[in-house]
């Protein structure tokens, strides 16, 4: 047994083979780590019905026994494929980028132009008027469906994570739902006119910015935005209320990130309702697929793994996009799924850590963002809003 680099640990040597894992691996699409120092310990994440020969042998020469293990699962794939108009699968995109508007302005100055009045916490606007039927027609609130649709791409739903705002909020910023970029943001192609519409009824957002998908790899989070348009008018006039609540058995109790130890008991709220799972641990490196139509095979960085309880599935169809929370506290935002038949913990489900979601979309935003504080209320335009108002304003104007 020829261990010639046995002075490195064993991340470090996994991370040497993962760069030659398509000529030399090719069913190797994660990897995954836990344990440190001495104790550290590495996962060889193989699709199932590959040929292990050459890893095996690899991984023989280079690591001690104790330090390494070889397991079967699937790849990991969207939590709901996308499909075309008339059930076929959509043609690929040609590239993954920052989305701008129909007119060509750049998507990071979109938001701000398409911004409607200061954002305001419960209490700005009269009791009386935010809750009657006759001008609220929807609430939106994490963990419910989102969809994108245009008239070139097939439409696409997840779930709202939850929604954001900048940290140095000032009039006229809008409200950001969160979302997984696949899900909002597929490509140039499917975001120009896009759609945005919450349990497919109201559209509540044509202005999607997307922390752009990099296909040579090294992508940190898989997440995007949708701009809301803030009503602050007295009395409102907007149809949409945003509510960042969540369920008393939830137990969220603070906005500040978390990034959970191996083993954590983690809870999410989306398709499957509120359910339960345990963290594996954290990939360093990991293949999925979140839509093979339009996005393909990217490479993810530092993702968490997540396994379903033995006696529920912890994330189901339309899940991409729901928040994680691990303590009371965000953990991650889920993004791709993995079906292991042989498992009684299965699915497996991937999220990007919800740290690296804030630093990410406050890159491409080029300010600081944060999630509303938990209990916050707020009236928002839906994109019927913003006509009417305009329609109105334009009749009132007339002699």
């Amino acid at each position: 047994m020829n261990r010639a680099n046995e002075n490195q640990n064993p991340l470090a040597l996994a991370l040497q083979m993962w760069r030659e894992r398509e000529s030399k691996f090719p069913g190797w699409h994660a990897l995954g780590v836990s344990g440190d120092g001495e104790s550290q310990k590495v996962t060889f994440y193989i699709e199932p019905g590959a040929d292990i020969g050459p890893l095996q042998t690899s991984v023989a020469e280079k690591f001690e026994p104790t330090a390494v293990e070889i397991m079967p699962i699937p790849r990991f794939r969207a939590l709901r494929p996308a499909m075309a108009p008339g059930g076929s699968a959509g043609p690929p995109a040609d590239a993954i980028s920052t989305v701008g508007s129909p007119n060509g302005v750049p998507a990071a100055q979109t938001i701000l132009q398409n911004a409607g009045p200061p954002f305001t916490l419960p209490g700005a606007v009269p009791a009386t008027t935010l809750a009657t039927p006759a001008n609220i027609l929807t609430v939106l609130e994490p963990g419910q469906g989102v969809t994108a649709r245009n008239n070139r791409c097939s439409e696409t739903t997840g779930t709202i994570g939850t929604f954001l705002k900048f940290v140095d909020q000032r009039p006229g910023d809008p409200i950001l739902v969160l979302s997984a970029c696949h899900v909002l943001a597929r490509s140039q192609e499917c975001n120009a006119g896009v759609e945005i519409s919450a349990d497919n009824q109201k559209i509540i957002s044509g202005v999607v910015i997307p922390v752009e998908i990099n296909r040579n790899g090294g992508n940190l989070v898989d997440a995007a935005v949708a701009s809301l348009v803030v009503d602050n008018g007295i009395p409102p006039s907007g149809s949409v209320r945003v509510l960042n609540t969540y369920p008393l058995d939830f137990g969220m109790t603070s906005t500040k990130p978390i990034r959970p130890d191996a083993q954590a008991r983690v809870d999410k709220i989306g398709h499957l309702g509120k359910t339960q799972g345990t963290v594996v641990g954290f990939c360093p490196r990991i293949d999925v697929d979140p839509d093979p139509a339009h996005v393909g095979r990217i490479e993810m960085v530092d993702q968490m793994l997540i396994e379903s309880s033995s006696d529920h599935p912890f994330l189901g169809p339309t899940d991409s996009g729901a928040l994680v929370v691990s303590g009371g506290r965000p953990a991650g935002l889920l993004v791709a799924i993995a079906l292991n038949g042989n498992s009684s913990r299965s699915p497996l489900g991937v999220a990007s850590p919800f740290e690296a979601v804030l630093a990410e979309v406050s890159r491409v935003l080029s300010r600081p963002v944060e999630m509303m504080p938990l209990g916050a209320s707020t009236r928002v335009l839906a994109k019927s809003d913003t006509l009417q108002t305009a329609a109105t304003l334009a009749a009132a104007a007339m002699p």
